[in-house]
């Protein structure tokens, strides 16, 4: 399941569980986009940030945004759920910078959608078989 591959507490709620996937996957995955950006902060308002600020910087707006992709797409009122969090995606005020942060975003959530959506599918699958042998038990049962 999600909770266990992002290693995340499945008792939390919805919410709280996708921020946390978002969060755990952008931590490991994010390095190929910090090598990026660190060639094309100049201009930016990161450009006087050192590397582990740029990155700091980087993995809160990406975990947020991530984050609030996951929600939208999944349902969920985004918007209220994270509140001024977005305030970091500011930062990136060059149209170099936020390339690189809007494909890292892109790129991260098609992924974690990508897995949702096949969980879903296996979910719907699960309940589609138990509904077709608890007919099947009635009707057994009716037959005898």
């Amino acid at each position: 399941m999600l909770a266990e591959r992002y290693e995340v507490d499945a008792q939390e709620s919805l919410e709280d569980c996708l921020l946390n996937v978002a969060v755990t996957f952008v931590n490991d995955n994010y390095q190929d986009y910090l090598a990026e950006l660190m060639e094309a902060k100049a201009g930016s308002l990161l450009e006087k940030l050192d590397e582990d600020n740029t990155r700091l910087q980087m993995l809160t707006a990406l975990s947020y945004s991530v984050g609030y992709m996951l929600h939208i797409r999944c349902g969920l009122p985004g918007r209220a759920y994270f509140g001024n969090s977005l305030d970091k995606v500011c930062n990136f005020n060059t149209p170099e910078v936020i390339s690189i942060l809007g494909a890292a975003v892109s790129d991260m959530s098609e992924v974690l959608l990508r897995e949702i959506a096949v969980l879903m599918q296996d979910l719907q699958r699960e309940e589609k078989e138990i509904k077709i042998a608890h007919l099947r038990f009635q009707r057994t049962a009716v037959m005898m």
